[in-house]
């Protein structure tokens, strides 16, 4: 078995300054949230005569003494967890790296299948702009459900790896659903079927791992039970969506969309799900679901359609949310929506995922060879229109610039105006 997570290179890990605290501090921090690090403060304010504002140990998995951002990460769960790392893509020499979390109280002496979870996350972790562990697979672990009866892969992203790839309709990277793929079936295959029921594979992804996890379902969505897209929309690349045998595969994929109606950061699924499931029959259902402050509702219209052989879905909340004074200087929150769905068993995400399994038919195979995509003729294909269009570009700036020139002693457009001021308040101008 690998090394644990907690000692790896990949990731750094340490726990909470705050004495009693049983959490891992964020990599920015010394302390698991802003919360633990005021207490430390009223602590060392107290001990040099000044008055405590709040008590000096931590109040453990409970939210008095935290930010209610605290990703609440024990510091066990991380320990039980490693790193698989894999080549997944031919283009690359730097292997991709996924984070491989068990289920709470699984032992490697008596393994049994349990259903596994592919994570796909959003910018802020590429290439290590925040803390990978922070606002992702950790608001995962907060469900119950989740932390005790699923295997949690979540993909590092790294542009240097093939994770990620360039955008189609811009210069932006996206995932990579052939690279994801070639490495969320290799981490599998090295668990092996003592541990995976490959009948119960499920998908999910927030924000930027939103559009990936559409792009990984429909290339891959036939070996999937069911898939959640969480605060953004699919990209559609190539032909996709006139594409007969990705119609057929999203057909039998059982798939519930999560979206704030307004939120159109990443995207909005909503015209498409209601284009796609047209002719279907629609079942509106509205909810009040917790929200992040205790005491606290969002208020959710529940939408679903019997598409083919699978029933889509598609909640939607009524934003901006109001849920978190954390975000009552922005006005409210308008795209994080899975700090909710991830972590509220009221949302019903994982009870979701399991009411739904994989055909015997349809399932990934362990005899499948291993995939390793090879993208180097994209690359170069990319490239040269980038070239190409940073070529366009600068010919664009000349042509601007030389229009503005004056040209065999004529005056340009901008002479005049400049002519026109001066006029204006009686300067000579000859």
């Amino acid at each position: 078995m690998p090394p644990s997570a907690w000692d790896s290179a990949l990731l750094k890990c340490a726990p909470c300054s705050t004495v009693g605290c049983p959490f891992r501090a964020r990599s920015d921090l010394r302390h698991c949230c802003p919360g633990c690090q005021e207490a430390d403060a009223a602590a060392s304010g107290a001990s040099t005569g000044e008055p405590a504002s709040s008590p000096s140990s931590c109040s453990s998995a409970s939210l008095r003494g935290h930010d209610t951002s605290c990703a609440r990460l024990p510091t066990e769960a991380v320990k039980a967890a490693w790193w698989e790392t894999a080549r997944c893509d031919e283009a690359y020499e730097e292997e991709a790296a996924c984070l491989v979390i068990p289920p709470a109280g699984w032992s490697e002496a008596a393994p049994t299948p349990y259903p596994v979870l592919l994570l796909l996350t959003g910018n802020g972790h590429v290439d290590d702009r925040t803390d990978f562990l922070w606002g992702g697979a950790d608001t995962l672990l907060l469900n119950p459900l989740i932390r005790d009866g699923f295997f949690v892969l979540a993909p590092k992203p790294a542009s240097g790896s093939g994770l990620l790839r360039w955008a189609s309709k811009s210069w932006s990277r996206t995932w990579a659903e052939d690279a994801v793929w070639s490495l969320f079936t290799e981490v599998l295959r090295r668990l092996g079927p003592e541990r995976v029921d490959t009948s119960r594979l499920y998908l999910t992804g927030l924000s930027l791992g939103c559009a990936g996890a559409w792009h990984v379902a429909l290339r891959y969505g036939h070996h999937f039970a069911a898939v959640a897209p969480i605060s953004g929309c699919c990209e559609w690349p190539g032909d996709s969506w006139w594409a007969t045998d990705v119609a057929e595969r999203l057909a039998s994929l059982p798939l519930r969309a999560y979206q704030i109606d307004i939120d159109f950061r990443a995207g909005n699924p909503a015209r498409d799900i209601e284009w796609l499931c047209e002719g279907s029959g629609v079942e509106t259902r509205h909810l009040a679901l917790s929200g992040v402050d205790p005491g606290t509702t969002c208020e959710v219209r529940a939408r679903s359609w019997q598409r083919g052989a699978a029933v889509w879905e598609l909640w939607e909340a009524r934003g901006p949310l109001q849920d978190s004074a954390e975000w009552k200087d922005w006005g409210g929150d308008s795209h994080c929506l899975w700090q909710r769905v991830y972590p509220m068993p009221a949302w019903d995400l994982a009870q979701f995922f399991l009411r739904h399994r994989v055909p015997e038919e349809r399932r990934w195979s362990w005899s499948s060879p291993r995939f390793i995509p090879d993208s180097g003729a994209t690359l170069r294909q990319v490239e040269e229109q980038w070239y190409a269009d940073h070529q366009a570009q600068g010919d664009r700036k000349r042509n601007r610039e030389e229009a503005e020139q004056p040209q065999d002693g004529h005056r340009t457009m901008r002479d005049g105006q400049a002519l026109a001021s001066a006029a204006d308040i009686g300067v000579d101008q000859t």
